[in-house]
C-alpha cells in the first residue's frame, strides 16, 4: 500500500546487489492508497509481488515485516530507475519521492 501510484512486479532477478535488480514476470501500477491483493492471475489467485519501481534520483521508504514494524530507506541515486527487492518482508510503501 503507498501513498503514491508505484509500479510492482512478480519475478525479481538480483543484478547489481542483493537488493537491487530486474523482474521478469508482471507489472502492475498500483494506485495511492491501495493494497496489492486488487490484482488477480487469470485462476483468481493474487500475484506475489516481489519488486517495486524506484524511478531515477528517488527515494523510497517503507515499513516492512511483521506488523510493519520495521523501516527500510532506499535511495537510487542511478540516471536509470531500478527494482527494489520486497518478496518475503511484506511492505507498505510509505514514500516513494525525488530525493
Amino acid at each position: 500500500m503507498s501513498g503514491n501510484d508505484v509500479r510492482i512486479a512478480t519475478n525479481f532477478h538480483p543484478t547489481y546487489s542483493d537488493v537491487v535488480g530486474t523482474t521478469s514476470g508482471v507489472t502492475a501500477t498500483l494506485p495511492g492508497n491501495r493494497v496489492s491483493d486488487i490484482s488477480k492471475d487469470s485462476n483468481g489467485r493474487f500475484y506475489d509481488w516481489d519488486a517495486v519501481y524506484v524511478p531515477p534520483r528517488s527515494c523510497l521508504y517503507m515499513k516492512v515485516g511483521p506488523g510493519f514494524g520495521g523501516t527500510v530507506d532506499y535511495r537510487n541515486t542511478r540516471s536509470y530507475g531500478v527494482w527494489y527487492k520486497i518478496n518475503n518482508v511484506g511492505a507498505n510503501i510509505r514514500a516513494l519521492r525525488s530525493c
